[in-house]
């Protein structure tokens, strides 16, 4: 899948709980939570992640703890980005080797 963590549409949840997880090498998102609320996200590290490290989808997931995580990128002294970039936003000057988010989110409604 494109996500490597997703909490989809699930109201509250106050048991859900990632911590201490590492992922590397996601395609789009490292973790996503959309629809969710009253979760816990923290002490996760992710490394080379293809767009968002933490992407909060739509902006109206309220209470969610997301604490003491860790989004690396590798770049190179020179040159462009090899990844990392924000791909399939609804943004089409998002999608450059120059941009990326550890932690992306839309603003409330």
């Amino acid at each position: 899948g494109k996500y490597c963590l997703h909490w989809h549409l699930l109201g509250p949840c106050r048991a859900c709980e990632m911590v201490g997880n590492a992922i590397e090498h996601g395609h789009q998102r490292g973790i996503v939570i959309h629809g969710t609320h009253a979760t816990k996200v923290e002490a996760n590290v992710l490394y080379d992640i293809r767009g968002s490290g933490i992407y909060i989808e739509d902006g109206n997931e309220m209470g969610n703890m997301v604490l003491h995580n860790v989004v690396i990128c590798p770049w190179g002294r020179e040159g462009e980005m090899r990844s990392c970039t924000v791909p399939a936003t609804d943004n089409a000057e998002a999608d450059t080797s120059l941009n990326h988010a550890g932690l992306w989110s839309l603003p409330s409604a």
